[in-house]
């Protein structure tokens, strides 16, 4: 799944690129799955990448844990947003991304370099692979993270951010499934931070 977001800074558009599929059954697709859950920076002009920031992804920047690769289908949600900010070295650009699995990141928007990165929601179990017998409670699950847009001014950033947990199962022959996990809690909330 591609998700589009554009943004044109410096002749830049920013995409998200979703997971790899099928979500939950890694084994049915080997490779590297180049751009899965990136966010990427693409040369309006002529198509080239000019950068690409890795979330849940082999060799990721972000301090998670998490099985790799996606078997969860926490990829990158829509809505990127991009700011001027000034962390006190005068103003910049930032594209901030978000995904299913509770992370923010805000990025320089020409380099894509990683100025800071939060997790603003609940991660349990997320190394469990999903099997045939099921995992245990795993937040998020799929429908929950930061999967909204977000909203901005120059100093503060808003996500809605959901956690609920589901269980996930997978087998040799399809693409898996979920089911909620009622005997979980789950909260929802909106999270205000300080850019």
């Amino acid at each position: 799944m591609t998700q589009s977001c554009h943004h044109h800074h410096h002749h830049h558009t920013h995409k998200l690129q979703g997971n790899a599929a099928p979500d939950f059954n890694a084994s049915t697709r080997p490779g590297e799955q180049l751009y899965s859950n990136h966010l990427v920076a693409i040369n309006a002009t002529d198509g080239s990448v000019v950068w690409a920031t890795p979330f849940v992804y082999p060799n990721t920047s972000l301090n998670i844990s998490v099985a790799i690769p996606d078997v969860h289908d926490y990829d990158v949600a829509w809505g990127s947003l991009i700011r001027q900010v000034d962390f006190g070295q005068g103003p910049q650009k930032i594209v901030i991304g978000h995904d299913k699995f509770t992370n923010l990141v805000a990025m320089n928007a020409s380099t894509g370099a990683i100025i800071w990165h939060r997790v603003v929601g609940l991660q349990l179990n997320t190394e469990e692979v999903p099997s045939p017998e099921g995992t245990g409670p795993t937040y998020p699950n799929t429908q929950s993270g930061v999967e909204s847009y977000l909203a901005a001014d120059q100093t503060t950033l808003y996500a809605a951010v959901s956690n609920s947990a589901s269980r996930f199962f997978s087998n040799a022959t399809s693409e898996g499934l979920t089911e909620p996990a009622f005997d979980a809690p789950g909260t929802e909330r909106v999270q205000k931070l300080f850019l």
